[in-house]
């Protein structure tokens, strides 16, 4: 049985469908995430695609805010300069994580990770502007990392391969089809927004799937494909459950305001106010 409620899914598509579609851009081009990884594709070119790949694989249980992880890995690899060929592209991502993470078993799943992912890589540094058919690149990777499509570092390396395609002006396809990334920014969200009436660690564990339904719903009704949808939703979310222990509503305010902002006032005040109390219905469930 589905614990999906489609009334506040359609409320929340509804709010969603408000968004100018010029304003999807400016906030993606907004997000810290976004700037990081054109740095590195104008800097490198199309090849370096497989670090910033890479490195979104290993995107998990970050010692810092992923806006700052992502920054911060920018400022590390142009700290290199000239970077020649695959195997120096992938030590310069092992090299930014051992720096990063504090040692012990998770730093060691990590470089696992990059060792596992290798071939896909190496395909993807090969033929680099072979994958902008966004499916295609979602099935090598979870093949390679023997992951389900849904898994939230496959589809968070898909996004950021899309940004780094977009940075250097290369068109992608299939977008429509590249599931929403549910970490826990987003799985607060979902709770807060009723759409599913459980908790946040339900949401990152037992109810992943019923969460990407969801979404992948949202999306269809409000006429924005999920990859789009994730930085419209995540920017905004930036610490908030720190403002949620202040109150729902400073907390709907905060992140109208950041909509705005993130937007360059493309969305306009009344639809993000809208958006903020859809999005953060009630107080996620912990």
């Amino acid at each position: 049985m589905s614990t999906i409620d489609e009334g506040r899914v359609e409320a929340v598509a509804r709010a969603l469908s408000r968004v100018p579609v010029k304003a999807v851009k400016v906030i993606e081009f907004s997000d810290p995430q976004y700037k990081a990884v054109k740095r590195i594709a104008l800097a490198y070119g199309a090849k370096s695609i497989v670090a910033v790949v890479a490195n979104a694989l290993v995107s998990y249980r970050l010692p810092v805010r992923g806006e700052t992880y992502w920054s911060n890995f920018a400022d590390f690899l142009l700290s290199k300069g000239r970077i020649d060929d695959f195997e120096e592209l992938i030590e310069s991502v092992r090299e930014f994580v051992v720096s990063r993470m504090q040692g012990g078993t998770l730093i060691d799943q990590k470089l696992g990770r990059i060792w596992k992912a290798r071939d896909a890589l190496r395909k993807l540094y090969t033929n680099p502007l072979g994958f902008t058919d966004l499916t295609r690149l979602l099935e090598l990777l979870a093949s390679q990392m023997k992951s389900r499509r849904v898994e939230k570092t496959i589809v968070f390396a898909v996004k950021m391969a899309y940004y780094f395609y977009t940075a250097l002006g290369v068109e992608v396809f299939n977008t429509h089809n590249i599931p929403l990334p549910i970490d826990r920014r987003v799985a607060i969200i979902t709770s807060s927004s009723r759409m599913l009436h459980v908790s946040i660690k339900s949401i990152m564990n037992k109810y992943r799937d019923e969460a990407v339904k969801a979404w992948s719903r949202v999306s269809s009704l409000s006429g924005i494909p999920p990859i789009n949808m994730d930085a419209i939703i995540w920017l905004p979310a930036q610490n908030i459950l720190r403002l949620l222990k202040r109150g729902l509503g400073i907390a709907r305010e905060e992140y109208a305001k950041r909509l705005v902002e993130y937007s360059k006032s493309i969305i306009s005040w009344d639809v993000a106010r809208r958006i903020a109390t859809e999005l953060l219905y009630d107080y996620p469930i912990e």
